[in-house]
């Protein structure tokens, strides 16, 4: 069976032409033949269409009441310094080599700063919506798990 759903190589040649009908307008040149690039390009875009459209799905399936409903400003500000400290420079050095400039510990602290002050049932509401959030964000970005999903 031909990649986009189509008849095989072998069925076409039977018949003397190739079935372009399902291949997308973008991939096809000029003169009737494919581009290879082109296909490799539409190939991945699909593929990543389908990752993040299985990340949206996890997202979705996702209960707020999931995650907690209190935050500390003071853990949020020790995170932030270690972070910023010397060892915690080092480590995502080591890790990822490059400094890090804190902003996921820096918007929690500033998050939790800003949230204190809501009514108690807000707050909580705000910080389930948080975590959320920033689950949602990873999902969107993937894993390697999503390599394997694909290559199944």
């Amino acid at each position: 069976m031909a990649f986009w759903g189509g008849k095989s190589s072998e069925d076409s040649s039977k018949e003397g032409k190739d079935d372009l009908s399902k291949v997308p307008d973008s991939v096809v040149k000029n003169d009737g033949s494919l581009d290879e690039k082109s296909i490799e390009s539409h190939q991945e875009n699909r593929s990543t269409k389908q990752m993040r459209d299985l990340a949206k799905s996890r997202g979705e399936s996702l209960n707020s009441k999931q995650f907690p409903k209190d935050m500390s400003c003071l853990t949020a500000m020790d995170e932030l310094l270690e972070c910023m400290s010397l060892g915690g420079q080092v480590r995502n050095y080591y890790r990822y080599g490059d400094f890090t400039m804190c902003t996921k510990q820096s918007e929690k602290l500033h998050f939790c700063m800003k949230n204190s002050a809501k009514p108690q049932e807000q707050k909580e509401n705000n910080i389930r919506e948080f975590y959320k959030s920033r689950v949602m964000e990873s999902l969107k970005r993937g894993s390697s798990e999503d390599i394997w999903e694909a290559r199944k």
